[in-house]
């Protein structure tokens, strides 16, 4: 297995530091290692040893380097697991460089991650244990961070079959709202999606005068047992409402 790992044994320079010393500036060390990155993930690689993406440019963080991801999926502080925000960081550097991580070189990615994040985990948190979820956060992970997601399920909802539970309402508009609930959910995997209820609005094609409404809509599929709210809006956070959809699919694949 390559070792990627070696790339973070140096701290990069704090804030601050005379960048005319000895030790590389923050920039200059980046510059390196996004092209030793580059040798090893991209240009220097066997065509059998990964594929190129092959989906359709996403709008989402761009990440040169491996770090670049580790720290920025550390930086973001929204609620969430970070293994998952690491993933969905991944994904961003990989459609970032065009190149997909081989599946054995993984828990060598994982390596950069856990020496940025382990100071700021919980004490009993186990590294293997840790490795495991994230192999598993991986693989499940459908949306890059940074990406726009309620967009992307948007375009989904143009391209792919509702769910049957749309067959419960002849309004058109509760049946795009049904049916974009249903493709956050594929997106966000096993974990609750967000969703704004000004987002909702635009949405089904109406306007912020109609957010009243649209909040009476979100409570209605609640009630039908569509949907159930998980974590409730904090406004003074600007945290849209997360909520599950609630069906016997299973939302881990497509």
């Amino acid at each position: 297995m390559i070792d990627l790992t070696k790339n973070c044994q140096s701290k990069p320079p704090t804030r601050g530091q005379n960048i005319a010393s000895s030790e590389p500036s923050k920039k200059q060390k980046e510059q390196r290692d996004g092209e030793t990155e580059n040798q090893r993930f991209g240009r220097n690689r066997d065509s059998h040893d990964t594929d190129d993406l092959d989906e359709s440019p996403l709008q989402c963080a761009r990440f040169r380097t491996l770090i670049e991801a580790a720290q920025s999926s550390l930086d973001d502080k929204s609620n969430g697991d970070p293994v998952f925000k690491f993933a969905r960081a991944l994904k961003a550097f990989e459609l970032t460089v065009d190149t997909r991580l081989p599946q054995r070189e993984l828990p060598s990615a994982f390596n950069i991650w856990w020496k940025l994040a382990a100071s700021t985990l919980p004490t009993d948190t186990d590294r293997e244990e840790c490795l495991f979820l994230f192999l598993d956060a991986y693989a499940k992970a459908k949306t890059p961070l940074g990406s726009n997601v309620i967009q992307i399920a948007l375009d989904r909802i143009k391209s792919s079959p509702p769910p049957p539970e749309v067959n419960r309402y002849e309004s058109p508009k509760l049946k795009t709202l049904v049916h974009l609930c249903y493709e956050l959910q594929l997106l966000a995997g096993e974990n609750s999606f967000f969703l704004s209820v000004r987002d909702a609005a635009s949405a089904i094609g109406l306007s912020k005068k109609s957010l009243m409404s649209v909040s009476s809509y979100m409570k209605g599929l609640i009630r039908d047992g569509i949907i159930k709210e998980t974590e409730p809006s904090i406004r003074i956070e600007r945290r849209a409402t997360r909520y599950r959809y609630v069906s016997k699919r299973q939302f881990s694949k497509d």
